[in-house]
């Protein structure tokens, strides 16, 4: 229980840079402007050749964005298609109102191979002035999740971790460019076009990004794409017995925002009110579980979390509405007598606690700084030898002694004990909590890479 806390053994923090993780390739997604160029030739088939498309990657994306004059002015040239290395390309926005001089689209392709490529774009009749950004993305889903054009400004929703790439285009060699985002490429192409590309990484949820195009005069024509994250596949996925994404609609208290996802599927939780799906924070998708220091959400008891003297990984991330509490995130531990397992959160330090009899309780690991209202990636895990601690990727604390953890028949809850005299409840967001038996995924005092995408759920 926590009120031994204070006489039970406290493990030193670590303070130790983190390693990459070996078990699966999930880094920081990127997005990289690797060539443009202006070609000025007449005709309706216009070629780039030799355009650097990034390095060569299984998960490449490849985005054109593009801006174009008509050079017979009729609203006639419109762009049919488009190729990356022959790989045909598909249309994510287009800006081609009136289709005259300034016309601006953005165009994508899922290209794994090659350095280089020749870049083909080919229009209904002839044109005169072409610009063009490459852009490589890497860790993104194939297709865009939205797009949006406009003349002199445009605005799209996003979410965390997305990326926005954009066209834009005028009628007049003036030096322009977009708000609010990188301008990657400005430059006059032809008698009467200049042409801009411009990308920006999105952080923050629920947020809108406003580009607006300066100066706003001279026919301007913005496209703009988003295109967001995308999981990995799970090699341990049969090994994981819950899986939480918590995404569902705000206020939310049944399927599917408190189900379990996990091969082994527990089902929907049940729920202590007023705890709910809230889209007000979340670290992935769209939304996240809300507690507030009175609630809880828990599945029945089961074999799958009674982790025994095996290997186990238990990560979520976390939220904490304030640092000046003690309270439980993910715990199998009911009364005296019942006690298993806990990671929680005591004040500003995290820890996970143990029990071998049931009525016994060690805390083997503390270790860790939290900050309220922040987002933090939290896990444990053990390899059969060494039980490891770790904060946003960071190992905080670790303990050498192998247990046999009590098989404690309490429900698993979420944001509380399952104890009546202490329950400990949790305040603040959790996201993303998912529990591997049989696996200890890290496994490493020099840490790991903390994922930037959700849990794979494959």
């Amino acid at each position: 229980m926590l009120n031994k806390l204070t006489h039970l053994l406290i493990c030193l923090a670590l303070a130790i840079t983190p390693a990459a993780a070996g078990w699966l390739p999930l880094t920081e997604p990127s997005t990289t402007p690797v060539s443009n160029a202006c070609s000025t030739s007449s005709g309706t088939s216009i070629t780039f050749t030799a355009q650097g498309v990034g390095g060569a990657n299984p998960n490449r994306i490849t985005v054109v964005s593009i801006n174009w004059d008509d050079s017979t002015n009729a609203g006639t040239a419109q762009l049919t298609a488009m190729s990356v290395g022959g790989i045909s390309m598909s249309r994510a926005a287009s800006a081609t109102i009136d289709a005259q001089n300034s016309n601006s689209e953005v165009w994508y392709a899922t290209n794994p191979s090659g350095t280089t490529a020749n870049i083909v774009a080919t229009f209904a009749t002839a044109v005169n002035g072409v610009t063009i950004e490459v852009y490589s993305l890497i860790g993104y889903a194939s297709a865009p999740i939205a797009s949006t054009t406009g003349t002199t400004s445009v605005s799209q929703l996003y979410n965390n971790k997305q990326v926005a790439l954009a066209a834009a285009s005028r009628t007049i060699n003036v030096s322009t460019s977009l708000s609010n985002m990188t301008n990657d490429f400005s430059s006059a192409c032809g008698a009467n076009l200049w042409g801009v590309h411009a990308s920006q990484v999105l952080r923050g949820n629920n947020q809108t990004l406003t580009s607006t195009i300066s100066p706003t005069s001279n026919n301007p024509k913005i496209a703009l794409a988003v295109w967001s994250t995308q999981s990995a596949s799970d090699p341990f996925f049969s090994s994981v017995v819950l899986l939480t994404p918590f995404d569902g609609a705000n206020g939310s208290t049944g399927s599917p925002g408190m189900d379990d996802v996990s091969p082994a599927k527990h089902g929907t939780a049940i729920i202590g009110s007023p705890a709910q799906i809230s889209t007000a924070q979340f670290e992935f998708g769209v939304s996240s579980l809300i507690v507030n220091g009175s609630d809880n959400v828990s599945f029945p008891n089961s074999a799958d979390w009674q982790l025994g003297s095996g290997s186990f990984t238990i990560e979520a991330f976390i939220r904490p509405a304030n640092i000046s509490s003690v309270g439980m995130i993910v715990t199998l531990w009911g009364d005296s007598g019942n006690f298993g397992w806990h990671l929680f959160q005591n004040n500003a330090t995290l820890g996970w606690e143990v029990s071998t009899t049931g009525g016994n309780a060690f805390t083997d690991l503390t270790g860790g700084t939290l900050v309220a209202n922040t987002w933090h990636a939290i896990c444990v895990d053990f390899n059969g030898s060494k039980y490891r601690l770790y904060l946003n990727g960071t190992m905080v604390s670790s303990f050498s002694t192998p247990r046999t953890l009590f098989a404690s028949v309490s429900p698993l809850f979420i944001g509380a004990n399952a104890s009546v005299v202490n329950p400990f409840p949790f305040n603040g967001f959790i996201d993303e909590i998912r529990i591997t038996k049989g696996v200890a995924r890290y496994a490493s005092d020099g840490g790991y890479t903390v994922p930037v995408l959700p849990f794979p759920t494959n």
